[in-house]
C-alpha cells in the first residue's frame, strides 16, 4: 500500500473489536518496526492477541492500519499495549480514537488502566489524561 498519506484519504475506516489474521498482524508489525524487537512468526503475535483481554483493529480498504489491545486480569488492572498506527496515518486521531475506545472498556469495567511508553511518547499519552506514577523497568525473558 502507497505511503502516500493522500492515497488513504478517502479510504472509509473499519473499527472492529476482532482480532486480525496472523497474516495481517504480522505484516503491521513489521511495518511499525516493532518485530524488529520482538522476531516473533505470525501466529505467535496472533496467540499474543489472542491472550489479550480486548483487541481492537482498524482497517481502510481491507487493509489492517492500526491496533491496540487490553491486557487485564479483568477484576483491578487493565494494561493499554501494542497501540500502534501506520506511520503515514498518523496525526489523523486514529490513535487517539484506539485509546478513547480501549480506556471506556476498562472504565465500564472499574478497572485501574495502565501503560508503559517510552520517553518519546510521555507527551502523548499526558496529552490524553494519562499521568505518570511510577518508574518502570523491563528484561528480555528470551535469554
Amino acid at each position: 500500500m502507497s505511503q502516500n498519506p493522500d492515497a488513504w484519504k478517502d479510504a472509509k475506516l473499519r473499527w472492529t473489536w476482532e482480532i486480525p489474521s496472523a497474516f495481517d498482524l504480522h505484516e503491521l508489525y513489521e511495518v511499525l518496526e516493532w518485530n524488529d524487537f520482538l522476531r516473533l512468526e505470525p501466529e505467535k503475535l496472533r496467540l499474543a492477541m489472542e491472550g489479550s483481554w480486548k483487541v481492537i483493529s482498524v482497517y481502510a480498504d481491507e487493509r489492517l492500519i492500526a491496533t491496540g489491545r487490553l491486557v487485564s486480569d479483568g477484576v483491578i488492572n487493565a494494561y493499554l499495549c501494542g497501540v500502534g498506527v501506520r506511520s503515514e496515518l498518523r496525526g489523523q486521531g486514529i490513535g487517539k480514537e484506539i485509546m478513547h475506545r480501549l480506556t471506556e472498556e476498562a472504565r465500564k469495567q472499574g478497572l485501574h488502566i495502565q501503560l508503559f511508553c517510552s520517553e518519546e511518547h510521555r507527551a502523548y499519552y499526558g496529552g490524553l489524561g494519562f499521568e505518570e506514577f511510577a518508574f518502570g523497568f523491563k528484561k528480555d525473558g528470551r535469554f
